[in-house]
């Protein structure tokens, strides 16, 4: 692998930015999360996860900014873990530890029209906090850790040695001193895990994977898991042919075959993490049979001994099956120009096309140009709505009246929470809904990307 891949691919386990906040126990002992933003009137969210591999989150709290940017959060969670801060579809990532109350302060950068990719995390000021101690330690930790990478990365590659290992240990000694909070430990563990990695992967294995915790909400733990098991059903434990055998041999005998593995078969809870990260890249590699690999997910989610490994995956059989082919799409109702109702359901004899834009850009009207002439072709068979946001809807209106286009455009309105339930992160996006409300495409391509061939193709096997 050049050089520069391997920045790349390293960067994220290099370089990780922290904000931490505190949260509450089930028991009672709630965190107050006093904020202000530069976004008034804003739906405001906090948001939990029973692990980080899948992606699947829950709202924990949520309110609307006051009139002058200002919000009042309070939280319930069981330990100090991972959490996103999202002000409308902007978020940011925290950290969430049991009891303490902190005054913040987001801004939320400008983003219209930057690529999804290009886009600024907004950022969080700590005004005041009361945990204990654990935001500092942990700020520290994260600065002193990434400090090391910041000297001694060129030379820890070039050198494959240990040695280096010890320098970050004597900074960690030196600047942030004794460890205090297990929340903290872990991230110092598996940061240092990131550096073992570079040396030797099968040295960071066996140091830090090989008869170890499995920490399900821990960053630094999950970062490094991803890089080390990534493709791990590709290794010579695995002969091909054995491998497909067993894989359509049936959930138990699959599982045995992977006891040749000796790694999964000395540690069953961490061999059971490594089968679900490793079922979504089969998933999704077109491969294998999808039903399948959500059948023993499922059989997983029912079956193993382990509560979070049961959580975990739930979690990725419902992650890979939103928005799936023939998945129910998210339903919505919302206002057209004259203000009358209409609903996903009011299309359900006929495949639809969305289209979401949140600005009439060049390229909004190129794709549109497009969507008009698909129109004449395709009016008897699919249906197309524009979903426009409620800051461009109304230039949209003067825009189709001046165009004469005669298909539906709807108002976003508050219902900002359309555009993650599709998954949308740049604009515009599409999405083709078969006939009944079942997805056929999420996302599919634009106009000029070969969209009526996938629209043709759709259509082919209703």
């Amino acid at each position: 692998m050049c050089r520069n891949a391997i920045y790349l691919s390293l960067a994220r386990l290099l370089i990780v930015p922290v904000f931490v906040l505190a949260s509450s126990l089930a028991t009672g002992q709630n965190v107050t999360i006093k904020g202000n933003t530069n976004m008034p009137k804003t739906l405001v969210r906090l948001m939990c996860s029973d692990e980080l591999l899948s992606g699947v989150q829950y709202v924990v709290a949520e309110t609307v900014t006051d009139p002058d940017g200002g919000f009042l959060l309070k939280a319930d969670v069981d330990e100090a873990a991972e959490a996103q801060l999202a002000i409308g579809l902007e978020r940011t990532t925290i950290v969430v530890a049991p009891n303490a109350y902190y005054d913040i302060t987001i801004t939320v950068k400008s983003n219209k029209n930057t690529p999804y990719f290009e886009r600024e995390q907004p950022s969080v000021m700590i005004n005041n906090a009361d945990d204990g101690g654990l935001s500092a330690q942990l700020m520290t930790a994260e600065t002193t850790v990434n400090n090391f990478f910041f000297r001694c990365f060129d030379r820890l590659y070039r050198s494959r040695s240990l040695s280096y290992i010890d320098t970050l240990q004597n900074d960690i000694d030196k600047y942030v001193g004794e460890v205090k909070f297990k929340y903290v430990d872990d991230y110092i563990k598996y940061r240092k895990a990131a550096a073992v990695m570079i040396v030797g992967e099968k040295k960071a294995i066996a140091q830090y994977f090989d008869n170890q915790e499995v920490l399900y909400k821990q960053p630094s733990y999950i970062n490094v898991f991803s890089e080390l098991f990534s493709g791990y059903f590709n290794n010579r434990s695995f002969k091909p042919q054995e491998f497909n055998d067993a894989f359509y041999s049936g959930y138990d005998a699959f599982v045995r075959y992977l006891a040749n593995d000796d790694l999964l078969k000395r540690n069953p809870r961490l061999a059971e993490v490594v089968v679900v990260y490793e079922f979504k890249r089969l998933y999704n590699e077109n491969q294998y049979d999808k039903k399948r690999v959500i059948d023993y997910l499922n059989t997983m989610g029912a079956c193993s001994e382990y509560k979070e490994n049961r959580i975990l995956a739930l979690n990725m059989s419902q992650k890979l099956t939103e928005l799936a082919w023939d998945s129910e799409a998210p339903s919505f109702t919302l206002r057209d120009s004259d203000g009358k109702a209409v609903g996903l359901d009011d299309f359900a004899d006929k495949m639809v096309l969305l289209q979401f834009v949140d600005n009439l850009s060049s390229v909004v009207v190129n794709d549109m140009s497009y969507l008009n002439e698909m129109c004449r072709q395709w009016n008897d068979n699919v249906s197309v709505i524009t979903i426009a946001t409620s800051d461009v809807f109304d230039e949209m209106v003067e825009h189709f009246e001046e165009k004469s286009y005669g298909w539906t455009l709807l108002d976003l309105g508050d219902d900002i929470l359309l555009f993650e339930k599709y998954r949308v992160r740049v604009t515009p996006s599409y999405v083709i809904i078969k006939p009944s409300g079942r997805v056929g495409m999420a996302p599919a391509p634009s106009p000029e990307n070969n969209l009526e061939f996938h629209l043709r193709r759709i259509h082919k096997y209703l």
